[in-house]
């Protein structure tokens, strides 16, 4: 449904690992870029949000 009210967006995401089928290193990889981007927001935002 995105793909189709927006086609150049991109999923930023991090995949998850389910039982049978474990994080291949390229997926590893996309989760450690994504998170160290998502922890610099968020460590901005962090005391608005305790106010």
């Amino acid at each position: 449904m995105l793909n189709r009210i927006a086609p150049k967006a991109k999923d930023f995401t991090n995949q998850r690992a389910y039982r049978n089928r474990p994080l291949t290193e390229a997926d590893k990889l996309a989760n450690r870029r994504n998170s160290s981007v998502q922890a610099k927001v968020e460590h901005v935002f962090r005391p608005l949000k305790t106010l």
